[in-house]
C-alpha cells in the first residue's frame, strides 16, 4: 500500500476548508493537529490533556501515548455542534476487554511524539485549555468527509496524514531514528521501517540512503536501454511501483520515451522505455539559472533565495 503524503497545496487546502468552517470543530483538531503529529486514528480519538506535555513558551510540546488507557467518555452529539458523555466504549474501543480499553499495536507505539509545527501547538493548547478528551468518535469516517467537501480529486487515508508527518519531518532534516520512533517503530534507523514509509523518506528533500534522483533512472537508461520498468527497479534497488512512477515522470518532462513492448509469448506485454538523447534532467531556477536535482530542491532555492523577485 503506497502512502500518499499531503502536498503543501493540499494542506493548504484543507486549512482554507476548517477555516471557513470553524463552527465544526473536530475537522479544525484532525486538520490542524495530525499531519503534525503522525498520531494513528486510535490516538487521535483517545488523545488528552495529561498525555502532553506542554513545555515552555517555543519548545516543542510533547506528546506521551501510554501503552494502554481508558477509552474516551465523551463525543460529539447529534449535529457536531456539542459534546456529550458516551458511557459506552467508543467503536474503536468496544471490542476490547477490561478497564483499559485504549490499547496500543506494540510496545513501539508507547512513545513520545514530537510536535513543532506552531499551527498544531496552538491548536493543542486552545483545545486543552478548555476540554480533557477529544470527543471525535470515527476519525475516519470525519476524514472521508473532510475529503469529500474539499477541492482535492484523491483518496486521502489516514496513513497518508501520518505520512504526511514523516514527509515534513523529512524535509527538515530529522534524524532518521527520531523520525522511526515519533512514527512509533523501533528506533533502529532505516531498517525498522516499512517499506511504504521508506518511499516516503526517499522522496524528500534529505538523504538517508544514497537516494535517487530523476537523473540516476535517466542514466541506467542511458547506459543500458531500452528496458521494462522491472529491469530498472532491479538497476536501482527499488520497487516496481516506484520505479514505473519515476519513468512516467521522466516520460512527462520528455526525458525518457515509450519505445514499444517487449514481445515475450502471448499475453500483455511490458512497455520498453528508452532515454531521450542529450536530454538534461535537471531542474532550473527560472530567476538565476542554477541547477537542482529535485523539483523540491529548486523550489525551496527559489523560496529562501529569490522570495518576492519573481514576476
Amino acid at each position: 500500500m503506497t502512502i500518499n503524503p499531503l502536498s503543501k497545496e493540499e494542506l493548504q487546502t484543507l486549512f482554507d476548508l476548517v477555516e471557513k468552517e470553524s463552527y465544526r470543530e473536530q475537522r479544525n483538531l484532525l486538520v490542524n493537529i495530525v499531519p503534525f503529529s503522525g498520531l494513528t486514528g486510535s490516538e487521535f480519538r483517545h488523545l488528552r490533556s495529561d498525555w502532553i506535555n506542554w513545555g515552555d513558551g517555543e519548545e516543542p510540546i510533547e506528546i506521551k501515548i501510554p501503552r494502554k488507557d481508558t477509552c474516551s467518555p465523551v463525543k460529539y452529539g447529534s449535529g457536531g455542534n456539542s459534546i456529550i458523555e458516551q458511557p459506552e466504549p467508543c467503536p474503536l474501543c468496544k471490542d476490547t476487554a477490561g478497564p483499559d480499553k485504549f490499547t496500543v499495536e506494540n510496545e513501539y507505539r508507547e512513545r513520545r511524539i514530537h510536535i513543532q509545527e506552531s499551527r498544531a501547538k496552538e491548536q493543542l493548547r486552545q483545545w486543552f485549555s478548555h476540554h480533557d478528551y477529544i470527543p471525535v468518535s470515527r476519525p475516519s469516517a470525519l476524514l472521508r468527509k473532510l475529503i469529500n467537501n474539499s477541492t482535492i480529486d484523491r483518496d486521502v487515508r489516514w496513513i497518508d496524514l501520518r505520512g504526511t508527518y514523516a514527509r515534513i519531518l523529512a524535509d527538515q532534516g530529522f534524524e532518521l531514528l527520531d523520525i522511526a520512533r515519533w512514527l512509533g517503530y523501533p528506533d533502529q534507523g532505516w531498517a525498522s521501517l516499512t517499506m511504504e514509509f521508506k518511499e516516503v523518506l526517499r522522496e524528500s528533500e534529505t538523504d538517508y540512503t544514497g537516494q535517487i534522483r530523476l537523473k540516476d533512472y535517466y542514466a541506467v537508461l542511458e547506459e543500458h536501454g531500452p528496458m521494462t520498468d522491472k529491469e530498472v527497479a532491479a538497476h536501482v534497488d527499488r520497487t516496481r511501483i516506484h520505479t514505473k512512477r519515476k519513468l512516467v515522470d521522466l516520460e512527462e518532462r520528455g526525458w525518457a520515451k515509450d519505445v514499444g513492448e517487449r514481445a515475450n509469448g502471448p499475453g500483455k506485454h511490458p512497455t520498453l522505455y528508452d532515454s531521450v538523447p542529450d536530454a538534461s534532467p535537471t531542474f532550473t531556477c527560472y530567476v538565476c539559472q542554477e541547477e537542482f536535482d529535485t523539483y523540491r530542491g529548486k523550489e525551496k532555492h527559489i523560496d529562501h533565495q529569490h522570495r518576492g523577485q519573481d514576476s
